[in-house]
């Protein structure tokens, strides 16, 4: 939960972040980032946790990998 933290008060806007490299990430059939193994927009997780939501309740509720949710919020914190 820190890094998901970190990431709200340092970040760019999400939409100059650069998820290129990262390995959660593949782009879906509509070309946009999404979860690897899913169609899921990654976008949608930090608007979820820009509403204050945690990154724990993005997984519970969408049923997506938390491992592949942390790995995206290190990448964008890096």
């Amino acid at each position: 939960m820190i890094e998901t933290f970190r990431y709200l008060d340092d970040a760019p806007p999400v939409e100059v972040v650069d998820l290129t490299g990262c390995p959660a990430v593949r782009l879906s059939n509509r070309n946009i980032p999404a979860f690897r193994g899913t169609q899921f927009p990654v976008e949608s997780l930090f608007h979820y946790l820009k509403g204050g939501k945690t990154a724990e309740e993005f997984s519970d509720t969408y049923g997506l990998d938390y491992d592949d949710i942390r790995a995206v919020l290190s990448h964008a914190a890096a």
